[in-house]
């Protein structure tokens, strides 16, 4: 069994295979872009490709983020977590509905992108299945809406429509992050 290898470098090649996965996207393509993909052997297995979003084709926005164990996958729709023996939708009612952006820092998920400016962050540490719908922030400078959020060098990027803020875990009991 051969094992599965990342590549990246062949975004034309990677973006054209995606394209020929999706209803209506085929032969038009995706335009510039970059992507990477997992294959075994020859034969793709998964592939992300970073594009100019262009609902018309009927493309989600998919982002994931993974704590080591779970990856979770947030489409815009609803949240899934994948591990080394499945792939499950988040069921928790208090997952917010809509999210299209995902990281992961110091034990939490934290997802955002609903386009009401809050981000959220699962229920329990280091477990992407339990979610309260009581653990969200909001942007302190600007209420614009949160559009993305990226955790890198243990500080937490909270993208907004117009704005951008850093944020750190501070260990506080009721929001970790501010």
């Amino acid at each position: 069994m051969r094992p599965n290898t990342l590549i990246f470098g062949r975004d034309a090649e990677v973006a054209a295979w995606v394209a020929r996965q999706i209803p209506h996207v085929g032969e038009a393509g995706f335009g510039p872009c970059r992507a990477i993909a997992v294959v075994n052997g020859a034969k793709p297995l998964a592939a992300i490709v970073y594009h100019d979003f262009d609902p018309k084709h009927g493309v989600c926005q998919i982002s994931m983020a993974s704590n080591g164990t779970e990856v979770l996958i947030v489409d815009g729709r609803d949240g899934w977590l994948a591990t080394s023996a499945a792939l499950t939708q988040i069921t928790d009612a208090d997952f917010p509905s809509g999210v299209t952006s995902a990281t992961y820092q110091d034990g939490f998920f934290v997802v955002a992108g609903d386009g009401s400016g809050r981000i959220y962050i699962n229920e329990t540490p280091n477990s992407g299945a339990a979610w309260n719908g009581a653990d969200f922030a909001t942007a302190e400078g600007d209420a614009d809406p949160t559009v993305s959020v990226l955790s890198d060098h243990q500080e937490l990027w909270i993208f907004g429509s117009r704005t951008v803020e850093v944020w750190i875990n501070t260990g506080n009991a009721d929001f970790p992050f501010e």
